[in-house]
This record gives C-alpha cells, structure tokens and sequence, in this order.
C-alpha cells in the first residue's frame, strides 16, 4: 500500500511538470522559468510557419482556423509569430499585435539621435521655378531625415541633405523649412531654418555680389505694379506728373502720407517759387503731424542743409522706425551698399528711358527707368525721360545717398538734399 501512494505522488508531480514547462530535445528537466525549452545534442534552429501575409493589418485567409482567416481585430492572437513569404508586404519574421502585422528586426541603437544642427541654405533669395539646397550636418546614428517645407516650396529626401525647387512667389518665413534625424529607436526633435535665413521666389532683382541674387519689386513704389518689365520698358510716358512707370517721389525719410504723389501740392506755397519751411513739428516717428498744414505735402526747403525738417534725423529709413518703412511688407528702402553691389555686378543697358541690370539670361532684368525728380528748393520736376535717381536708406553727412544715371553714366554713390523727391525701389530684406 505504501508503494502504491509513493507512485501516485509521483505521478501528481510529474502532471504538474509537464502542465507548465515543456522540454523539447532531450530528458533533462526544462530550464527554470521556461514554459517551453528547445534544446537538442543536434545543431539547428527554430523553424518558424511561412505564411503569405497579404494585408498587414489582417490576419491571412490561408490561416490554419477559419474562424479568424481575414479578419482585421485578433486579441488573442497576440504575439503570434510567423514567416512571411510575401514580397509585396515584404519578407521577414512577423507578429501580430492584436490588430497588425509588425516586422521583428534588430535595432543598431540604443536611443533616438540627437537633433540636426543648423541649417545651411544654398541660397536665401532664389527665382520662382529655381532650386535651392537645404543641408545640415550628420548626425551621428541617424538612419534616415525627415524634411517638411511650407507651401510653395517642394522637395523629397531622406538625407542631410534636400533639393527644394520653389512653385509659388512670396516670402516663407525663418523657421518654415524643419529636419529631423531619425532611427530605429526613434525620432530627433525638429531643427528650423534661422531667424535670417527666409527663401523669396519672384520675379525682378540683381546680384549684389557673385553668386547673390537679390530680389527688388518690378516697379517703383506709386507705378503701376501690375505691368511686365517688359510693358514697362515699352511704355511712353505723357509727362512729368504721369505715375504709371515712373512711379512717386519721395523726400528721404517720410512715409506715403501723399506727399510723395506727383501731383501733390508744395509747401508753404502751392508753386514752384523757391521757398524754404522745413517742418519742426513732428511725431514720434519723426514724421509731418498729421494736423499740420504741411501734411501729405511736398516740403520746399532752399536753405542749408535742405531738409524738409529740422532737426535732421539720420536714423528715419535704417529700420530705428519699422512704421516709416514706406515698402510693402518684406521689402524695404536698399542701402548705399546694395546699390553699389547692382551696379557693379550687372550688366547696364539703356533701353526706352531707362536702364536694364542683369548678368543671368535665366533671370528677369532689374529695370530701372529715368523718371527724374522734384527739386527741394521749389519743387519742380527735372530731368523726367533722362536722368534716374533712386534713394538708399543710407546717410552722406547732411545729405543722403543714391543711385544716379543718365543713358551715358551710372553712380551709385551720388549724395544730395534730403528734400528732393526721388523715386524708391524696394529691395527684399
């Protein structure tokens, strides 16, 4: 009787063995912990089930049980792993995760990479239709990148590297252009293009220097923006007082309060008598008060320095008084330096009246016609069909800088009164 209780624990114990961990390969008992231990004296592997996985996110129609074959929610198939043999969804150990499909594969890496570093554009000011590179450094670990580029610009890679062509004119501002580095373990956080860096496609502008292309409107402020440089070029004008190519004149410094019009009227007399009234009560922008009589205005002054204010201030079109910038939002009044930068690296040539800048046959030109000025001294036009004269933002001690030509000559150091009327062409910032 003792025998026969001893044989019966026995076997109580040995069901409890094999209820819970199973060895496969020889008679040893199953390594502790191991539900399921394959080992053998012969060398081999784990052979898993090829199957032909069709639909990621579906268990197959070809599976062993009908009553889960094609559905697309399988709970408790859960860490079911198989081979999958079809190429389409790609070949490779496979586990379903209750709802899809995963790939199991090795990870070269222990964390995300870091975030790219800054971004270098090629070019800050590219034509509409032209292409630009965007770039950062490799990062280390980094597998693959992640380029997303606002409206208007295009462009695909998965380098460090990215060819952004530009579809749609306008300004995409600092930060619009973004990487990030990724691997298996993860994604980097975003690196944005800098607060100086911003990409223009559009139509007129020049190189200010080899290899720098640089935007400007296609019209002088107060023309009519809408013709070609073509039309314009081919356009006659009916007089000194006719805008529609050669635009407004502005005395340096002052807003579009209406001064600049070419039919505005002078001040302090409507004529053109030489007169001389600068203006001293002024805004906190250094502008003619609104409830002035001078107001909308063109200023005479035939006395030194021949502002149309006093005090003078330097300071009115160098971006101290944002309000003051008399260009459309992302453009402003060019410097002494851009001028210089136009005229001696562009090719000038007089056509109509006035002057073509360019050196790249793929660009459109930098026309610039001769709409003369509003003298400061008693506010009569001069020179309108044979002399240009452009203001800069820039200071020549009382006097202020800007472009000069004629059909024969082109300075763009020229330096004179502040008060005269002088045409504006804007350039992009």
């Amino acid at each position: 009787m003792k025998k026969i209780i001893l044989l019966f624990m026995a076997l109580l114990l040995t069901t409890g063995v094999m209820q819970s961990q199973v060895k496969i390969g020889n008679n040893s008992a199953p390594a502790k912990g191991a539900i399921l231990d394959l080992n053998s004296s012969v060398q081999g592997g784990l052979l898993l089930p090829n199957v032909d996985i069709t639909d990621l996110g579906k268990i197959p129609a070809t599976f062993t049980d009908a009553t889960v074959a094609g559905l697309d929610s399988v709970a408790a198939l859960a860490g079911t792993i198989v081979w999958n043999i079809n190429t389409t969804t790609g070949q490779g150990v496979y586990m379903w995760d209750g709802a899809n499909w995963k790939l199991l594969k090795a990870r070269d890496c222990v964390f995300a990479p870091a975030a790219p570093g800054t971004i270098i554009l090629s070019s800050t000011s590219i034509l509409l239709g032209d292409s630009f590179t965007a770039s950062v450094p490799a990062v280390s670990g980094a597998t693959s990148y992640q380029w997303t580029l606002p409206s208007g610009l295009t462009g695909t890679s998965t380098t460090n590297s990215i060819t952004i062509t530009t579809v749609t004119a306008g300004i995409n501002p600092a930060g619009s252009i973004t990487v990030a580095a990724v691997n298996d373990c993860g994604t980097s956080a975003t690196s944005s293009s800098l607060s100086a860096d911003t990409v223009w496609a559009g139509g007129c502008g020049a190189y200010l220097r080899a290899g720098y292309w640089k935007p400007f409107l296609c019209y002088n402020l107060g023309a009519n923006p809408t013709l070609t440089v073509q039309q314009q070029m081919a356009y006659v004008s009916t007089g000194n007082t006719d805008s529609t190519v050669y635009g407004a004149t502005y005395q340096w410094g002052r807003v579009a309060d209406g001064h600049q019009l070419r039919t505005s009227q002078s001040f302090p007399t409507n004529n053109t008598a030489a007169e001389s009234d600068p203006r001293t009560l002024l805004d906190a922008n250094g502008q003619v008060m609104s409830t002035d009589s001078a107001y909308g205005k063109f200023v005479k002054n035939n006395l030194a320095p021949y502002d149309w204010r006093t005090p003078q201030d330097n300071n009115l079109w160098n971006g101290t008084y944002p309000s003051n910038n008399p260009c459309p939002s992302g453009f402003r009044v060019p410097t002494q330096a851009e001028w210089a930068g136009v005229n001696t690296n562009n090719t000038h040539t007089w056509v109509g009246d006035g002057y073509t800048f360019t050196s790249d046959s793929t660009r459109y030109a930098l026309f610039l016609p001769a709409a003369g000025y509003r003298g400061s001294t008693n506010s009569a036009f001069n020179a309108v069909g044979a002399y240009g004269y452009y203001w800069s933002s820039t200071v020549a001690g009382t006097n202020a800088y800007n472009l000069y030509f004629n059909s024969t000559t082109v300075n763009p150091a020229n330096n004179t009164n502040r008060a005269n009327g002088f045409s504006v062409r804007c350039v992009a910032e």
